[in-house]
């Protein structure tokens, strides 16, 4: 038996985040980093606290609104890694303002990373069509 070797090609994207050289990684080869981005956009976009109608008090608003960039932070920190909240922003916990601002950044190269991975997958689909014909006319 011959010894071989496999390695599979894992193309990221990384993306510089401050003066200091730190990086953070975007990673459509794993599935966790996938729902974690959904996560942080569905949670951004649907679990803003609403204080259009709201009876609460000014400090039970900042409050629901602290906790709710608590969850964003954490997501951040779930999705590029420990300590990538002090990376992006530089401090521990940004206001919301600064939070947008990377999301709406990020959103770019997110979609820059798809369109590459999708483009990806449809090339070795056709290769591996074009093996399975090969195979075929053989037999």
């Amino acid at each position: 038996m011959k010894d071989g070797k496999i390695k599979v090609n894992r193309d990221t994207t990384r993306i510089q985040v401050n003066d200091e050289g730190d990086l953070i990684e975007i990673d459509f080869n794993n599935q966790s980093f996938v729902e974690n981005i959904m996560k942080i956009y569905d949670y951004s976009k649907n679990k803003r606290p609403k204080f259009d109608d709201s009876s609460e008090s000014s400090i039970e608003k900042i409050s629901s609104l602290f906790k709710y960039n608590d969850e964003i932070l954490n997501l951040i920190n779930k999705t590029f890694g420990e300590n990538s909240v002090i990376k992006i922003f530089g401090i521990e916990h940004p206001t919301e303002d600064l939070v947008l601002d990377f999301i709406i950044q990020l959103k770019h190269y997110i979609e820059k990373a798809i369109e590459e991975k999708k483009k990806k997958v449809e090339m070795q689909q056709k290769e591996y069509q074009k093996r399975a014909s090969s195979r075929e006319s053989v037999r």
